[in-house]
């Protein structure tokens, strides 16, 4: 153990108190009892209706110390040697009837304030009928600090069979952590919305028809596993894999993401679209333990969480993926489709963690593109079944299997899928479309405008015309939800999008098109840029618009 950490184990272990009762967090019909830590039985028993959690291989300590928040004492853990598990506190899961109530769909906020030397986060478990509990969810990884800092975490809903919910503060390495003041309060149930197919149309909870108006997010996919230089030692340069799980990193903050998502609501935006890397939800390859796995699904969870209460719907997409030891990167991610060694695994993963979230949509794969990206059967039959296909340098992952996993997992959430030619046409997607036994699938199409100029500059999307619209767009959707899960152009205008700058003539504009159509459509994307590389919706994350921006800003703003 290092010096410094010898130092503050020492410092925070001076003192022990007994302390009277404390004020009630009140969380609904429920409480939360002795939320300051401070009524306590006797000093080397965890405070009432707390008790310590953790198991594995380690040496650790727990106590109680003056070193408090507020009031007269503070619990703290540490760990010095560590092979395995964690230790910490959490609400008591025993017969005491501590652990608050709850019912199935509730959300909750939960927060502590803590200091911290190591790796800590966020746990919950859940009790079911029976007598049970369950391991469930975890925060993303707390920011390390002394001085004490607030911790803050929303819940997904409540799964059905939830009766009680426990949770508290891990350190999981070695390290230090004081906890103190936890709080739990019960999100209003309004700000979760609901989604559904009913024939042709996406319907709310009230049976009313949804048009998905929104934005895509960058960053989530290629964050985690892009390679960054680490030069603090100049004598030996290192590699590392990735740099965090939003770009920029600052957007994992829950204040600055609460802003961020609160400036797309400006915009009138009520869907976003999230893509994702299958390397980092599962934590495989190499990815960076504090960017991958448990960490990167927290983190993720919690931004839809976010997205959810503030009444927009969420869709998850696949967006890089790579199989077998292979690191999903930039490189390789845009593979020509999913892989069958990790992209079923994947969905049945996200599936099980967003099966009681009906405002979340599943993409399943981004853009396929296998038999040298042409529209042929072959390309076709490969998107749905998978298995070798030309063009495709692996075991594919059809959406029929992927579909499967998802159900499979007890999912009724509806799912997205798209055609060949990195979802660029539609024209046989009911041929071809998987077999979902809930009847709960929409199509997915992309739409991409290249510079003005000729005809061959823009003819790079497959259904960027009208008259593409028309014969495969329009039909499909008098049968099946159709959603344009990614649109924009590429010179950071808005003249292509509003027609008149289509060559050889104008057009009527797409999204104007999409509205009358009932087409659903989200642009590319929500990132602070300069249009230089990809469209880029905002120059900053207070939501200030680029020139393109600007045009899809106005167009969301102005037609309700």
């Amino acid at each position: 153990m290092n010096s410094r950490l010898l130092a503050l184990i020492a410092t925070a272990s001076i003192g022990f108190l007994v302390a009277g009762c404390a004020p009630v967090a009140v969380v609904g019909s429920s409480s939360l009892r002795n939320a300051s830590l401070e009524a306590a039985g006797s000093p080397s028993a965890p405070p009432n209706c707390w008790e310590a959690s953790g198991s594995g291989a380690n040496d650790y300590r727990m106590w109680r110390s003056p070193i408090a928040h507020s009031g007269r004492s503070a619990e703290w853990v540490g760990i010095w040697r560590r092979t395995s598990g964690s230790r910490g506190l959490r609400v008591q899961t025993g017969a005491s009837g501590c652990a608050p109530r709850v019912r199935a769909g509730q959300q909750f906020d939960l927060s502590a304030w803590y200091q911290l030397v190591g790796h800590a986060m966020i746990a919950t478990s859940y009790q079911t009928a029976d007598g049970d509990w369950h391991a469930w969810v975890s925060s993303p990884p707390m920011n390390e600090g002394t001085g004490w800092h607030k911790a803050s975490f929303r819940t997904p809903p409540m799964p059905p069979d939830a009766s009680r919910l426990s949770f508290g503060l891990t350190l999981d390495s070695r390290g230090l952590l004081g906890m103190d003041d936890f709080a739990m309060t019960e999100v209003p149930s309004t700000t979760s919305p609901s989604i559904h197919v009913d024939g042709s149309q996406l319907k709310d909870e009230n049976g009313q028809p949804v048009q998905l108006r929104g934005v895509n997010v960058s960053g989530t996919q290629y964050a985690c596993t892009s390679p960054v230089r680490d030069d603090s030692d100049p004598g030996n340069p290192k590699i590392e894999i990735g740099y965090g799980i939003f770009d920029p990193p600052s957007q994992a903050d829950p204040g600055v993401m609460d802003a961020n998502i609160t400036a797309m609501k400006s915009w009138h935006v009520n869907a976003v679209r999230i893509s994702l890397n299958e390397d980092c939800w599962l934590g495989i390859n190499g990815v960076q333990p504090q960017f991958s796995g448990p960490q990167y699904q927290a983190a993720i969870t919690d931004y839809v969480n976010r997205i959810l209460a503030q009444g927009m719907y969420v869709i998850l997409d696949l967006a890089f993926t790579a199989p077998g030891t292979e690191l999903a990167t930039y490189d390789n991610g845009t593979a020509p489709m999913a892989d069958r060694d990790h992209s079923p695994h994947f969905w049945s993963s996200v599936a099980a963690t967003f099966q009681h979230s009906p405002g979340v949509l599943f993409d399943l794969y981004n853009e396929p593109h296998p038999d040298g990206n042409q529209n042929t059967t072959a390309a076709w039959q490969c998107v749905r079944d998978g298995g070798t296909c030309a063009g495709v340098p692996f075991t594919a992952a059809g959406s029929q299997t992927m579909l499967d996993a998802v159900r499979a997992a007890g999912a009724s959430n509806v799912v997205l899928v798209g055609g060949p030619q990195y979802a660029g046409v539609l024209d046989q997607w009911s041929a071809y479309k998987p077999a979902d036994p809930l009847g709960q699938l929409a199509a997915s199409s992309h739409i991409y405008f290249n510079t003005p100029g000729t005809l061959e500059s823009q003819d790079w999307s497959p259904c960027y015309q009208q008259s593409c619209w028309e014969s495969q767009i329009a039909p499909l959707a008098k049968d099946v939800p159709v959603v344009i899960g990614e649109f924009g152009e590429h010179d950071c205008a808005f003249d292509l999008l509003d027609g008149s700058g289509v060559v050889p003539e104008p057009q009527q504009p797409l999204l104007d098109w999409a509205d009358k159509a009932g087409v659903s459509y989200l642009a590319w994307a929500w990132f602070a840029g300069n249009c230089a590389g990809e469209p880029a919706l905002i120059s900053d994350y207070s939501g200030a618009p680029t020139a393109y921006g600007a045009g899809v800003h106005d167009h969301l703003v102005n037609h309700p």
